[in-house]
Parts: C-alpha cells; structure tokens; sequence
C-alpha cells in the first residue's frame, strides 16, 4: 500500500474515532444528566460533573487518534508532564480556580438559588462551571466570579438558613415617651402576619444621637419574606409613629447669641 493510501487509511480511522468520540460523548452526556437529575445531588454539581465527563471523553479520543498517526501516548505523556510545570506557572489564575471549584463541590458553601455576597459582588447563584461561578444580581445582571476568589475570601449566604432577622433604626423626639413608643412599635410589627412569634418581637434604645433617641426594632421571619418585610416596615413605619402622635424629628442645632 502506497504512503499516500497509508495515511488517507489513517485520516479516514482518526476522523471515525472523532465521530464516535461525539456520539458517545452525546449518549454520556444525556444518560448522565437524567441519573443526576434523580439523585440529591445540588443542581449546581450536575453541570461541573458533565463539564468533567466532557474532558475525560475528549482526551481519550485525542489519545486514540495519536495512537493512529502512531505517536507513542505514553511517551507524549511525559513531555507534557514535563512541560507542565511551565504550563502551570503561565496559568497559574486559571488553575487556582478551577482547584476552587473543586473545593466548592465538596464544601458546598451554597446552593443553586441561594443570595451571596463574596469581595464585592451578590446575586443568586445560577450555576458553577470549572473556572467560574455565575450569580444574578438583584435588578437581573449577570455577574461572572472566579471560582479562586470565592474560596479564597469570606462568603456570605443569606440563604443557608430558613429564616433572618429584620434590624430597623429609627429615631424618635426626645419628649417622646419611650415605653409609648415601643409598645406602639412592638404591635405594628407583631400585627404582620410574616413575623413570626418565636423569637419575639424586639424593640429597645439603640443610641441617643444629637437630635434623636433612635429606637431599633427587630423581628424574624422566613427568609423568603425578608426583603418584603423589611421594605414594607420601613414604609410604613413613619406614618404609624405620626398617627400616634409621635414625632421624628430632624437634625438641627440651637444657636445662642449673647450680646456683650
């Protein structure tokens, strides 16, 4: 067989080892992705392990095709393990983040849908990939985040927990009557049904500022209602205090001046 016939005959097995690479890849992917979806595993794993599955079948197929031109797998394997170092210095930002992927499958530090906050950025988580974790933001912006810098700082879930607190401040006249204040405080917020009863309601003095004695109020509810709960009050909350005759006041200053 002519040189020419010789590699049309290889060409012609890498590109059906490439075909059936895809149509496994395929069948892998689709099989795969209907096993997870019956498991417990968090969402948000389901496409890192296709992303994996997805690497693995690809080096086996390029393995396979290299074994056609009759390259020596074993020994292209320890020039790249040589070279690797080299490589691994040049994309060092990448590989941290993809090591901080890993690390978020195992520690979980949330979920597909939780609200977190990590070095600046919030949102919903969306999903995680092999380098990047994607959020949406609040007014429905995506925000791509490394993965290295959500392992390598503090992250905050709002989520995690079935239910929050709701902290206000508010300041109220000095010539008010204190306990009148808080007791009228204290049966607003009680009087929402999202509030719940354990643990009760708080409503104390916070600070004594120039002008004001701010009053804090604090009250729990499922974390699904914090952010209805806690615009709602803080609407209202100034209208209930006036119909109550108690005033909020603003800053001013007494100015004396004496004539000598």
């Amino acid at each position: 067989m002519s040189l020419l016939a010789t590699l049309a005959v290889k060409v012609v097995k890498a590109i059906v080892f490439v075909i059936i690479g895809k149509i496994v890849l395929s069948a892998a992917s689709k099989w795969l992705g209907k096993a997870l979806s019956k498991t417990k595993l968090d969402p948000m794993l389901h496409r890192f392990i296709l992303n994996i599955v997805k690497i693995i079948v690809w080096v086996e197929v390029i393995l396979a095709v290299m074994d056609v031109f009759g390259f020596d797998a074993s020994s292209l394997l320890t020039i790249f393990a040589a070279a690797g170092a080299a490589v691994a210095l040049a994309l060092q930002g990448s590989l941290s983040n993809f090591a901080g992927g890993i690390l978020i499958m195992v520690t979980a530090p949330f979920s597909k849908g939780d609200y977190i906050s990590c070095a600046g950025n919030e949102g919903s988580v969306d999903h995680i990939d092999l380098l990047n974790t994607t959020l949406i933001t609040g007014d429905n912006r995506v925000v791509i985040v490394p993965n290295g810098t959500l392992i390598n700082n503090s992250i905050t879930n709002s989520s995690k927990k079935n239910t929050r607190r709701v902290d206000i401040s508010i300041g109220v006249s000095y010539d008010t009557d204190i306990e009148y204040a808080r007791k009228v405080l204290t049966d607003f917020v009680c009087a929402d049904s999202r509030v719940l009863k354990e643990p009760a309601v708080f409503v104390a003095v916070k600070n004594y500022d120039d002008s004001a004695v701010e009053l804090t109020v604090r009250a729990w509810c499922n974390t699904a209602d914090y952010w209805g709960l806690l615009f709602d009050t803080q609407t209202a909350m100034k209208d209930v205090l006036t119909k109550a005759g108690i005033s909020i006041p603003y800053p001013q200053m007494d100015v004396h001046i004496e004539n000598k």
